[in-house]
């Protein structure tokens, strides 16, 4: 008798969990702003498209996706003051404290503390670009070593530098040197408009950035006569990209008129990231789901997104992930079974 007592108290306590299980049950009515970046480029596309996905997917929900008009300044703006839910990164994680943490700490803010995120899900892979013109003679970077050229290189400051740094430093070259070989390292945004532009104006005679492929800016520059420099020949160099979150990926051949055979270089994983403070693990949960429920309207509007939404991509980047994953996401993630983490 006291057995069948036992058995039937597990019983009813089995059948009471639910009372005490935190309730999954979808958030309605939610106002939701997502940062994409200046009007006009591929990410501002995504951050469109993405809004766009989730108010298909849940109509009571109003989604908006905000442009910058400051670009990289209003990101980390929305950011800091959470005006916003979600936001496109901008670089990894590591690679970003190492570009932002010492310019914020000379006006005393802790970057690292203030403007931290989590990985939401992949949005696009971004390849590093490195055109040179032709007249250069160059066909590596270490060329630039070597023959002490004095280089004239556009590149965003300061979300670029330590890359570059980090690049030109396995050579053996600092900015220093190419300073002192008249060369010199300009602040541009080669990714945009302004980069081919300053070529052509003589003020720069190459450009590194990181992009999706193509960019529309380099199509639109077939008049220049370039070429596309490779970055990830040497496993050793490859080494020290990784403490970025980049890794080796490659430039196919046909991308842009310049690029007549593949051209391997580094790359990095763009997220939709979640701000601390303004993202619950429910909230987080929802958004993949409705992102990943509408796939195939996000393909058709952007085909970068087919690379990148798929569950053995999702499974292997996360494992590689120095960023920290959102709760909400790798419940998804684990339900899915694309992941153990």
């Amino acid at each position: 008798m006291k057995k069948q007592i036992k058995i039937m108290t597990l019983l009813l306590f089995i059948i009471s969990l639910p009372i005490f299980v935190y309730s999954f049950e979808r958030p309605k009515n939610l106002d939701i702003k997502i940062v994409g970046f200046s009007p006009g480029t591929s990410m501002q596309l995504r951050a469109d498209l993405i809004a766009e996905a989730l108010r298909r997917e849940y109509p009571d929900w109003t989604v908006k996706a905000l442009a910058t008009a400051r670009a990289s300044a209003d990101v980390h703006k929305h950011r800091a003051e959470k005006t916003a839910n979600f936001f496109l990164s901008l670089m990894p994680w590591p690679a970003e404290i190492e570009a932002y943490g010492p310019e914020f700490k000379k006006i005393g803010v802790d970057f690292e503390k203030l403007y931290t995120w989590s990985a939401v899900i992949p949005t696009e892979i971004k390849q590093t670009h490195f055109w040179v013109l032709n007249k250069t003679g160059l066909n590596s970077l270490k060329e630039v070593a070597i023959k002490k050229y004095p280089l004239k290189i556009g590149l965003m400051f300061p979300s670029h530098v330590p890359m570059f740094r980090r690049l030109l430093g396995f050579y053996g070259i600092s900015f220093g040197d190419l300073d002192s070989w008249g060369g010199r390292i300009v602040n541009v945004n080669f990714g945009a408009p302004v980069g081919p532009e300053m070529i052509r104006g003589g003020k720069i005679e190459a450009g590194f950035a990181w992009t999706g492929v193509p960019n529309p800016v380099y199509l639109e520059a077939a008049d220049l006569d370039w070429r596309l420099l490779p970055l990830a020949e040497e496993t050793d160099l490859l080494k020290k990209t990784e403490e970025f979150e980049f890794g080796r990926t490659i430039i196919r051949a046909g991308s842009y008129p310049a690029v007549k055979k593949d051209v391997p270089t580094i790359g990095q994983i763009e997220w939709l990231a979640a701000i601390p403070g303004k993202v619950s693990e429910d909230l987080t949960y929802w958004v993949v789901k409705g992102i990943w429920k509408q796939r195939d309207f996000l393909i058709s509007g952007f085909p970068g997104f087919k690379e990148v939404m798929d569950y053995k991509f999702i499974s292997s980047a996360i494992n590689n992930l120095k960023t920290p994953t959102d709760p909400g996401a790798i419940r998804f993630y684990k339900e899915q079974g694309w992941i153990r983490k």
